[in-house]
């Protein structure tokens, strides 16, 4: 089996995970917000979030996706491997746009005032293209994901 780096020499290193809910969802919310990442580990270089859309949960698809790619990712040990579960907030599909944009902003406060250094962090999530179609989205951000 041939290994492929995941993503290499992207100029889009270190973006806000802003994008990511921001894409998914539409307006601000302040509703309960779930867990935060976890802490970078050391020396980790690259961060990959996977993050189900509404009415699913981390441990439906996205824990396959990262079993899947932790298989084949040269490297393993520079990268940190998260299933974003927000399933409790994703449940109700009429409020899940707002609280995704709401959990979006508060991961990427985070991850600005906490001491996280990764060199590269990769997006997968669900409903991305359905959402971002109907927003005003540049072509950079669209082709970051």
């Amino acid at each position: 089996m041939q290994h492929y780096p995941l993503a290499a020499h992207h100029p889009w290193v270190g973006f806000s995970l802003v994008l990511l809910f921001a894409i998914f969802a539409g307006s601000c919310s302040t509703e309960t917000i779930p867990a935060p990442l976890p802490a970078q580990r050391a020396h980790t270089q690259y961060l990959l979030v996977v993050v189900h859309g509404s009415g699913d949960t981390a441990a439906d698809w996205p824990a396959d996706i990262l079993q899947r790619v932790a298989a084949v990712v040269e490297h393993q040990e520079l990268w940190d491997f998260v299933a974003y579960d927000w399933s409790s907030a994703a449940a109700d599909k009429a409020t899940a746009a707002r609280t995704g944009l709401a959990i979006g902003e508060a991961l990427g406060t985070q991850r600005a005032s906490e001491n996280y250094s990764y060199e590269r962090i990769q997006l997968i999530g669900h409903s991305i293209i359905a959402t971002a179609s109907v927003q005003p989205v540049s072509s950079t951000v669209m082709r970051c994901l």
